[in-house]
């Protein structure tokens, strides 16, 4: 009973070894094969030449968060000096651009109107005389108004010029004067604006003429 408890014990110690690394049959030790010791070691299986190795994938980096990704700067555009150049009239300062640059470029400058009197019978003095149109609207007369000249012909009041912004245009009316106005040798109707232009001839009456100038 010792021997075979013994045998028994051999029994499972093959068994477990037979098992898990030599795979002999378990009916080997019933057939009364010499049982294999449990202190002799196993055999080591060489791997085969096809036996994949597994490899362990490389650990994800994570993004560096610690750094903020720079601010978004527009490209610069270049500004306009609200100051005139030094030195230069009708100038304009352009800074900024690429790599800072500054440049210099002409302003835009709004025609400048104004009336010449070419004819004068009456008022000799104000013959040639020219006249730059700074407020609008701008009346002729013979008493009131923004020029006077002194002709028998002329009304209180009798024309006045006028300047629209929206469309940058200048207009004449006749006031209802007794001796009427023409431009470029057209009657106007009284009360009734007309555009000018620059080099336009104006009548005031039967003696006075004067010219429209855009500069």
């Amino acid at each position: 009973m010792h021997e075979l408890a013994r045998t028994n014990s051999q029994f499972c110690l093959v068994y477990f070894d037979c098992k898990s690394l030599t795979a002999t049959p378990v009916m080997q030790g019933r057939l009364g094969e010499k049982l294999v010791d449990s202190h002799t070691p196993a055999p080591v299986l060489p791997l085969a030449d096809n036996e994949p190795i597994p490899v362990r994938a490389p650990a994800a980096v994570s993004p560096n968060r610690s750094a903020p990704l720079p601010a978004y700067q527009p490209p610069n555009q270049p500004v306009t000096s609200l100051s005139p150049a030094p030195g230069g009239d009708g100038l304009t300062i352009l800074a900024g651009g690429k790599e800072g640059a500054t440049m210099i470029a002409p302003r835009p400058i709004a025609a400048q109107p104004s009336l010449t009197i070419v004819k004068s019978p009456e008022d000799t003095s104000s013959q040639g005389r020219q006249i730059v149109l700074t407020q609008f609207p701008f009346m002729i007369g013979r008493v009131e108004g923004n020029l006077l000249i002194q002709d028998a012909n002329l009304s209180r009041h009798h024309a006045q010029i006028t300047f629209d912004g929206a469309s940058r245009t200048y207009f004449i009316t006749d006031l209802n004067s007794s001796n009427g106005s023409r431009l470029n040798g057209v009657p106007l109707a009284p009360g009734q604006a007309k555009q000018l232009s620059s080099g336009a001839l104006i009548n005031l009456g039967p003696n006075v003429v004067m010219r429209f100038d855009l500069a």
